[in-house]
């Protein structure tokens, strides 16, 4: 049942965090003196013309997450003493799963600044999925009050049980977890308004939707949203087939 997300960080990691793998890179930049072209072509030709904005700038022009490693490893190596390069590293390593590698990274970064709000941030969304809640804690309390870092702080207490403290931490946010503790505290009209909002609606977004239907016995809107989850995800039917949520609609369920 969707409930065991609050007790098994393994369904959290699974079906949360990859939510939250957008991980905060550190940018800040004022209009220079160069081109876009102009960097990119330094960049090829000899790197250490460029300053430390501009590199952290090239890595932005691209979308070859190859290129934005070596952009900010480059970054790395020019300016040592800047920790928003490590950062971005850390970043790229979390979202491909590289937990050990992100860790060193933000280690990096954080024994250049250590209060960096958004370092701390990554550094607690990576402690959540280590299974390392109080750590995760101690660093989401350092981050500041950024919707980030409330998002990634209101998914741990959904982890820990703690659905009042997540509404709390989620309030306005409309995403799938502001979605879940509303599910949680089965105020399902308010997950399905949250729902409806979010941003970059995925799988995830019309599972929800779908478990909040078959707790109000649409049924309907359970086939529906279920057919659109598994479009967008082929492996929530799997988790469908076993889901106790659905255990009244099993036509819908059959017909995945």
């Amino acid at each position: 049942m969707i409930k065991n997300l609050s007790a098994v960080y393994k369904d959290l990691a699974a079906d949360i965090l990859p939510q939250l793998r957008r991980a905060r890179l550190t940018l800040n930049y004022q209009i220079i003196g160069r081109s876009d072209e102009e960097i990119q072509e330094a960049y090829a030709t000899d790197a250490s013309v460029l300053s430390v904005e501009e590199l952290l700038y090239a890595a932005t022009l691209t979308e070859d997450k190859a290129a934005k490693k070596d952009i900010y490893t480059t970054a790395s190596k020019n300016y040592p003493n800047d920790y928003r390069a490590f950062n971005n590293l850390g970043e790229i390593a979390f979202k491909d799963g590289d937990f050990a590698t992100a860790e060193a990274n933000y280690k990096k970064a954080l024994a250049i600044k250590a209060d960096a709000p958004e370092v701390n941030t990554n550094m607690g969304l990576l402690c959540l999925a280590q299974n390392k809640p109080a750590d995760a804690q101690t660093y989401f309390a350092k981050g500041g009050q950024s919707s980030e870092n409330n998002e990634a702080l209101g998914n741990m207490y959904i982890a820990q049980g703690q659905y009042e403290r997540a509404l709390t931490a989620l309030k306005g946010s409309n995403t799938n977890g502001e979605a879940l503790a509303m599910i949680m505290t089965k105020d399902y009209a308010g997950a399905q308004k949250v729902l409806a909002a979010v941003k970059n609606p995925d799988g995830n977004t019309a599972y929800l939707a779908a478990v909040a239907a078959a707790r109000t016995n649409d049924a309907a809107a359970v086939a529906q949203n279920l057919k659109k989850a598994v479009s967008l995800d082929s492996s929530l039917k799997a988790k469908a087939q076993k889901d106790l949520e659905f255990a009244k609609y099993q036509d819908a369920v059959n017909a995945l």
